[in-house]
């Protein structure tokens, strides 16, 4: 496999992770923070991406934050209710962010929907999260990456540049220009460090991608709507799988 290959499949599998670990902790990710399988996952995927060390900085300070978990006065499913849910101390969802938040929120969850069904698929699982939720945002980029690959290495170049496309849109449009904002809003409420690590590590890969395909993100800075071109409320029990293949 060459480096573009191996670069995009480690991009997939990253995405995936760090879009689950920003859902609603279940016991099966619970159980792999306990034993060490997540961050070790994380650390060897981010070594075959990282080219200035940056990424693999930040996945540095998710597995500080996991070591750190056992001694936090606060648990995870304590944490992520505190923050995202009852009284979303920070929104998880791309439309809350900008000006014109209801024109806003319709508009991306319509174009994230017409997107996801491009590609065959839903919204869907366990918990059925709207289609501009963060995590839900990160799994199809995990899955647009996937799908590039596979189609690179069956000679499919125009299927390929479909995906990359597509990669390109979800990155410009959507995830580079709210989610710098979703981080900084967590350096201010999240109270034990894991989210905000987990938060870290997907903007430090969003970045890295925007770099690589020379995209120039408007970067939403405050709720007031101010942006500048930098390059670059329920509560779920479960997030299993949020973007599922459409029925045929």
């Amino acid at each position: 496999m060459n480096h573009k290959y191996q670069s995009l499949l480690a991009s997939a599998l990253l995405y995936r992770e760090l879009g689950r670990a920003v859902a609603y902790p279940t016991s099966v990710l619970v159980g792999e923070l306990r034993s060490g399988e997540f961050v070790a996952g994380l650390r060897q995927v981010s070594r075959l991406l990282s080219k200035n060390g940056s990424l693999l900085a930040a996945v540095g300070e998710v597995e500080s934050a996991v070591r750190q978990l056992e001694a936090d006065q606060v648990g995870l499913e304590e944490e992520h209710t505190y923050l995202f849910n009852r009284q979303v101390q920070t929104s998880l969802y791309e439309g809350s962010y900008g000006p014109e938040r209801v024109h806003r929120r319709l508009r991306s969850i319509e174009e994230l929907a017409s997107l996801y069904a491009a590609f065959g698929y839903r919204v869907g699982g366990g918990q059925r999260e709207l289609p501009d939720h963060g995590g839900v945002e990160l799994e199809f980029m995990s899955l647009l990456c996937a799908k590039e690959v596979y189609a690179l290495d069956n000679g499919l170049t125009a299927a390929a540049g479909v995906c990359r496309d597509a990669r390109h849109n979800l990155l410009s449009n959507h995830l580079a220009g709210w989610f710098p904002l979703f981080v900084e809003k967590l350096r201010s409420t999240a109270r034990i460090g894991f989210y905000l690590a987990v938060a870290g590590a997907a903007l430090a890969l969003i970045e890295q991608q925007c770099e690589e395909l020379g995209i120039q993100a408007d970067i939403i800075t405050r709720d007031d709507g101010a942006r500048e071109s930098l390059l670059e409320a329920r509560e779920p029990e479960n997030f299993d799988c949020a973007v599922q293949p459409a029925a045929q």
